[in-house]
C-alpha cells in the first residue's frame, strides 16, 4: 500500500499528464462583494461543484500575484494610518492627526484614490496639503504588514504575473455589478491567458469591457409603491411584508431588503426584527450591538470617567474569557454594599475586606479583583494593557480597531462606528444591507427603502481630506456615486422577478416632509400605509396587539391597564388607587412586623407609600452617579453616625465631664475615621466636596455634643430597642432586642436612640433626637403633624424598658442654621400618637392603603408610582378626604 506522501505523489503527476483538458475543467467565478462571495459558496456545496474557486477582484489579483499575499483590508490600512499619523512629519495634517475620525477619514480617502487607479507620487505637491497626503499615502503602503497589498501594489503584482493566467481555467464574473478602474487592466490583459465572461451585468456598467458576455433575461414583477410615515414605519411594514411572505410559504433566502444607505433603519430592525424573524445583516451589526461590543463600551466608560462600583459591576458582566477577570466566581459581589461607589483600588480593598470577614465560606474575590482595579484606576495610560487583560477574547479586536480610529476621548465615537459581521447564515434568512451588496446578490422578492429626495440617489460627495478645491483630479474614470445609485435601482428592481416594493417615508423623526426621489418622479398612486391601519399580518405578538384593538382587548396585561387608566379618571377610590379587601394577608403580615419610626410616619401620613414600601416591598430608585453633596437622609446618617463614634471614644462614664477640647479632639478622630470607612459603604460626593462635607458634619456634632448631660449621668448614643440583633454581655441599661408595644394598637416598634442621658441616682433620664436640618420656625409640638415621631417613642421605650424611671425629658435639637435650636419636653403624653397609630392600623386592615398629604409633595420618593396627571390629586381628593377622615386630624395636631 502506497505512503500518503506517494500517493499525493503520484496524483500531481497525473495532473501533469492530463495536460489542458485538467485546466479546461477548471473554473473561476469573480463574485461582487461578501454577501455574494457567501451565496455562491453555499449555492456550490449545494451543487457539489469541483474544480472551482470562487473570489472576488481583489482575491483574484492576489491569486495572481501568488507568494501568500492578501489585499490590504479596512483595518490594516486605518492601523498603517494611525501609524504614519504617529510618526509625524507633516505640515498640515499634524494637527488633525489626534481628531476623532481623522484615520478612518484619511483611510477612505486613500482606498477612493487606489479604488482609481490613482496614486498621489504621480501627481505634483500644488499645495502642502497634497504634499501631506502623499507621505502619507507612501508611509502607508511601505508599512503595510509583510504580505498585505494596497490595490494599487496588488494590481501590479497581478499584471506582472498575468501570464499564469491559465491556472484560473475559464474565468465568470458572475453578477458582478461594477469594476474599479484599478482592476480594469488585469481582467482586459487576463483575457490573453484564458477565456473570460462576464454573466449578467448592466450594460453601462461594462462600457469599458470588450470581452464575452453571458446576459441573462428577466421578467421583473410589477412594482408597489408604498408611502410610510417615517423611517420606523417604513421597517415596521418592511417586517409585516417579510411575514406575510414567510406565511406563504416563500423561502427566506429569496427575500431581500435594500437601502442606498441603511443607517437610518438600522436601530428600527434591530430594535423590531432581531427577536422575532430570520433576518442577516448583510453589512455587519453595529459594535454596540452585540456582547463584545458591550464589553468594550463598558471598558470606555470606566477610563473615561473613571472607576466605580457600577461602572466596573456592568464590566464585570462580560468577564467570561477575560485573562484578568475571567476566574471570578458569580457571587463575588454578593456581599458589597450597593450605595458604595468605590472609586479607588483602596476603597475596594477595604470593601472586600469587611465583605470577607463576614462570608469568608466563599470564594476569595481579591487575588483576582487587585490587579484588575489596579490596572482600570490607571486609567487612559493602560487603555491598550487593559483591553488585552480585562476584556474577553471577542472584544479585543473591537477595542483595538476602537483605539486605532481614535485617540481614547473620542473611543466611545469610535465604537459607534464599528460593524461586525453577522454570524447568522444569510441562505437561511432574508437579507437587509446596502444596494452595494445586494445587487452582487439580488433575490427574487425585492423591497428598497428610503426612495426619497435627500436618500437615493446620494449627492455627490466631497472627499473630506482631498477636496477638488485642495486637488482637482479630473473626470473619474468610475462612475459616481449618483449613477452607481441609480444603475443599482434599475438592477434591484429588474431581477425582483416574483415580488417588487418601493417605500419612502413622508417625513424623517423629526418631522420635517421629505420630497419623493426622482428615481420615482413620474410615479402618482403611492398607497399610503397608516401607523394605525389593521395589517393582513404582524411581524411579532406586540405588532398584532397594537394593530388589532380587538385582541387587544382579550389580553390580560392589557385589560389589566386599560382598567387601571379608567380607574385614575374616577371620582371614587377604587383597587388602583389603593384600596383592597379587608384584612389582607400581606397588611396583616406587615403591621405584625416590628415598626420603626419611619414605618409610623408612612403610616401616618401616606398609607400608599406604607403598602407599597413594606406590604409589596418596592424601593424608590436610586441615583448612583456621583452626587455633588450627600441627600439630607445620608447626611443625617452620617451625623448621628459621628456623635456615635464621639460619645464611645469618650466613655459613658466620662462624656458627661468631659471638656470641650475632650470633646472636639474625640469628633475630630470619629470625622477621620467616618471619612475613610464612609465611602465603603455609601455614595459620597468627589474627593474635595467629600472633605467639605465632613467637616461640616464634624462642627454639626461639636455643636450637638457642646449640650452638656446632666451631672453624674451615663451616656448611651444609638442605643436600640425592639431591635433583632442583640448585644450581650455589654453595659447597657437595656438589651437592644427587648420589645416595645404600642398599647393602643398592640404594634411593636423599634428604632435606635440618638442619645440617652441616664442617672441612676434619682431615675432621671433625657432622651434626644438630633436633626440636622434647621427646623421648622414654631416651637411647642410634639409629633408636628406626624412628621417628627422619634421623641414620643423614644419616651415610650424608656418608660418600659426603665420602668423605674420617675421622670423623663425629651430633647429636639436641630444642628443646622447659624446657631443650634433645642425644644425641651418633660414627661411627654404618648397617648395623642398611639391613637392615631391605631386609626392608622384600623383602616389598613380595612383596605383603605390609600395616598395621604403627602404623596403629592415634591420630595416624595414614590411620586414615580403615581399618576403623572397632575388633576389626579385634584379629581381623588374628595373621595380620599373621606376615606381617612378618622386620620386627617393627625396632620394637624402640633
Amino acid at each position: 500500500m502506497p505512503s500518503p506522501k506517494q500517493t499525493a505523489y503520484n496524483a500531481r503527476r497525473a495532473i501533469l499528464r492530463a495536460g489542458p483538458l485538467f485546466w479546461m475543467q477548471r473554473r473561476t467565478i469573480i463574485v461582487d462583494g461578501p454577501l455574494a462571495f457567501r451565496m455562491r459558496r453555499i449555492a456550490a456545496a449545494r451543487a457539489s461543484e469541483s474544480g472551482l474557486d470562487i473570489l472576488t477582484m481583489p482575491l483574484l489579483a492576489a491569486r495572481l500575484a501568488g507568494g501568500f499575499v492578501r489585499p490590504a483590508s479596512a483595518g490594516d490600512i486605518e492601523q498603517a494610518v494611525r501609524g504614519a499619523f504617529d510618526a509625524g512629519g507633516f505640515q498640515v495634517l499634524q494637527r488633525s492627526g489626534d481628531l476623532p475620525g481623522i484615520v478612518r477619514a484619511a483611510a477612505q480617502s486613500l482606498r477612493d484614490l487606489w479604488d482609481e487607479g490613482r496614486t498621489l507620487e504621480a501627481l505634483p505637491a500644488e499645495n502642502a496639503q497634497v504634499a501631506d497626503m502623499a507621505l502619507l499615502e507612501a508611509r502607508v503602503r511601505e508599512h503595510l504588514p509583510a504580505g498585505v497589498l494596497s490595490a494599487l501594489d496588488l494590481r501590479d503584482a497581478a499584471l506582472a504575473r498575468i501570464a499564469h493566467g491559465a491556472i484560473l481555467g475559464k474565468i465568470e464574473l458572475d453578477r458582478v455589478f461594477y469594476i474599479a478602474p484599478v482592476w480594469r487592466p488585469v481582467l482586459l490583459q487576463l483575457q490573453e491567458h484564458a477565456p473570460v465572461a462576464w454573466r449578467d451585468a448592466p450594460e453601462h456598467c461594462r462600457s469599458w469591457w470588450r470581452g464575452g458576455r453571458d446576459d441573462v433575461s428577466y421578467r421583473p414583477s410589477e412594482a408597489a409603491y408604498v408611502a410610510c410615515a417615517n423611517p420606523r414605519a417604513e421597517v415596521v411594514e418592511s417586517l409585516r411584508w417579510l411575514r406575510l411572505l414567510l406565511s406563504s410559504g416563500v423561502a427566506p433566502a429569496t427575500i431581500g431588503v435594500a437601502a442606498v444607505n441603511p443607517e437610518a433603519w438600522d436601530d428600527h430592525f434591530i430594535a423590531l426584527a432581531r427577536a422575532h424573524l430570520p433576518l442577516h445583516f448583510a453589512h455587519g451589526l453595529p459594535a454596540l450591538a452585540t456582547h463584545p461590543g458591550q464589553a468594550c463600551a463598558a471598558l470606555a466608560d470606566i477610563l473615561l470617567r473613571g472607576l466605580n462600583q457600577e461602572r466596573f459591576r456592568r464590566l464585570a458582566r462580560y468577564r467570561a474569557g477575560s485573562a484578568a477577570l475571567g476566574a471570578l466566581d458569580a457571587s463575588w459581589n454578593d456581599w458589597l454594599p450597593r450605595a458604595a461607589r468605590l472609586t479607588t483600588p483602596e476603597q475596594w480593598a477595604g470593601a472586600l475586606d469587611a465583605a470577607w470577614a463576614k462570608h469568608s465560606g466563599r470564594p476569595d474575590p481579591r487575588p483576582v479583583l487587585a490587579p484588575a482595579l489596579r490596572l482600570l484606576a490607571r486609567g487612559g495610560e493602560a487603555a491598550l494593557e487593559a483591553g488585552a487583560q480585562i476584556l474577553p477574547p471577542a472584544a479585543r479586536p473591537i477595542w483595538k480597531s476602537a483605539l486605532t480610529r481614535a485617540p481614547l476621548a473620542a473611543v466611545e465615537q469610535s465604537l459607534r462606528d464599528l460593524r461586525l459581521a453577522d454570524a447568522s447564515d444569510p441562505a437561511a434568512c432574508a437579507v437587509w444591507g446596502p444596494t452595494s451588496l445586494l445587487v452582487g446578490a439580488p433575490r427574487p422578492h425585492m423591497r428598497l427603502l428610503g426612495l426619497t429626495s435627500r436618500a437615493w440617489p446620494r449627492a455627490r460627495r466631497e472627499d473630506p481630506m482631498l477636496p477638488p478645491h485642495v486637488l482637482d483630479l479630473g473626470t473619474p474614470e468610475g462612475m459616481s456615486a449618483e449613477a452607481l445609485d441609480r444603475a443599482a435601482f434599475a438592477h434591484l428592481c429588474a431581477r425582483a422577478t416574483a415580488s417588487c416594493v418601493i417605500s419612502k417615508s413622508r417625513r424623517n423623526a423629526q418631522g420635517a416632509r421629505f420630497g419623493t426621489s426622482p428615481l420615482v418622479a413620474d410615479i402618482k398612486d403611492w398607497a399610503e400605509l397608516r401607523r394605525e391601519r389593521t395589517p393582513e399580518h404582524a411581524f411579532s405578538e406586540a405588532d398584532r396587539l397594537q394593530a388589532r384593538p380587538g385582541d387587544a382587548r382579550s389580553e390580560p396585561a392589557l385589560v389589566h391597564a386599560t382598567r387601571c387608566y379608567r380607574d385614575w379618571r374616577l371620582d371614587q377610590l377604587t383597587a388602583h388607587d389603593g384600596r383592597v379587601r379587608s384584612d389582607h394577608p400581606r397588611i396583616i403580615e406587615t403591621l405584625t412586623q416590628s415598626q420603626s419610626a419611619t414605618r409610623l410616619r408612612l403610616m401616618l401620613r401616606d398609607p400608599l407609600a406604607y403598602v407599597w414600601r413594606y406590604a409589596l416591598g418596592w424601593r424608590p430608585p436610586r441615583d448612583m452617579n456621583t452626587a455633588l453633596a450627600l441627600s439630607p437622609r445620608d447626611y443625617g446618617d452620617l451625623v448621628h453616625d459621628m456623635l456615635r463614634r464621639a460619645i464611645v471614644q469618650l466613655g459613658r462614664d466620662g462624656f458627661a465631664g468631659a471638656s470641650a477640647d475632650q470633646i472636639s479632639h474625640s469628633v475630630d478622630e470619629s470625622a477621620a475615621e467616618l471619612a475613610e470607612a464612609w465611602p465603603l459603604d455609601h455614595a459620597t460626593p468627589p474627593g474635595r466636596l467629600w472633605q467639605f462635607t465632613i467637616n461640616r458634619a464634624a462642627e454639626e456634632a461639636k455643636r450637638a455634643l457642646g449640650v452638656p448631660a446632666p451631672p453624674e449621668t451615663r451616656s448611651y448614643a444609638e442605643l436600640g430597642f425592639g431591635r433583632d440583633e442583640d448585644e450581650a454581655g455589654a453595659d447597657l441599661p437595656w438589651r437592644p432586642n427587648a420589645e416595645v408595644v404600642l398599647a393602643t394598637s398592640g404594634l411593636k416598634i423599634n428604632g435606635f436612640i440618638d442619645r440617652l442621658d441616664y442617672r441612676d441616682t434619682d431615675y432621671h433620664c433625657r432622651v434626644t433626637d438630633y436633626k440636622t436640618g434647621e427646623g421648622p420656625r414654631e416651637r411647642g409640638f410634639t409629633i408636628r403633624f406626624g412628621l417628627d415621631v422619634q421623641r414620643v417613642l423614644y419616651t415610650i421605650a424608656v418608660r418600659q424598658l426603665a420602668p423605674q424611671t420617675a421622670r423623663v425629658q425629651a430633647l429636639l435639637i436641630y444642628l443646622g442654621g447659624k446657631k443650634l435650636r433645642a425644644d425641651y419636653d418633660n414627661d411627654l403624653d404618648p397617648a395623642p400618637l398611639e391613637k392615631y397609630v391605631a386609626v392608622a392600623a384600623r383602616l389598613l386592615k380595612s383596605g383603605l392603603g390609600v395616598s395621604g398629604i403627602d404623596a403629592f409633595e415634591d420630595d416624595n420618593d414614590y411620586a414615580l408610582a403615581l399618576p403623572a396627571d397632575e388633576a389626579y390629586q385634584t379629581r381623588k381628593q374628595g373621595a380620599r378626604a373621606v376615606a381617612l377622615t378618622d386620620l386627617s386630624p393627625v396632620w394637624r395636631v402640633k
